[in-house]
């Protein structure tokens, strides 16, 4: 039986660029654009999106485009914020995860080319140690 996972990693990235340097510049690290529809599991990670919008309010004013990126083998939520003057210019982006430490490393490789973190949350799992030996007062 499938567990309804929620999201694991939430980012939003100040960009400025036109769409085509925005694309070109998730490429080069290995986000890819994916074709294909959006699925329930997609659309419980817009929550974690709606949420990020209540944090900094001006993203409920720009127009956004919605898509499915691959980072390696895993996909993510991927939201594009419009200028409100122009359309061609792409001023945010979110990003959602399933999958935990994925967008700590697709924030580092952003940063190093130019884009400017805002918010950044990915919950990592902590590996707990077995205790061994006996403990002596």
């Amino acid at each position: 039986m499938n567990r309804a996972r929620g999201a694991r990693g939430v980012a939003l990235f100040r960009v400025d660029k036109d769409v085509d340097l925005t694309l070109l510049d998730l490429e080069l690290i290995g986000l890819y654009l994916i074709r294909s529809p959006f699925r329930g599991k997609h659309y419980r990670l817009l929550r974690a999106l709606k949420e990020l919008e209540d944090i900094k309010p001006e993203l409920k004013d720009l127009t956004y485009n919605l898509s499915l990126m691959q980072y390696k083998a895993v996909i993510l939520v991927c939201k594009f914020y419009y200028d409100r003057l122009s359309e061609d210019i792409i001023k945010y982006v979110a990003f959602v995860s399933q999958n935990p430490g994925i967008l700590t490393r697709v924030s580092k490789e952003l940063v190093k080319i130019g884009w400017k973190r805002e918010f950044i949350l990915d919950i990592i799992p902590v590996k707990r140690r077995k205790l061994t030996g006996r403990f002596r007062y």
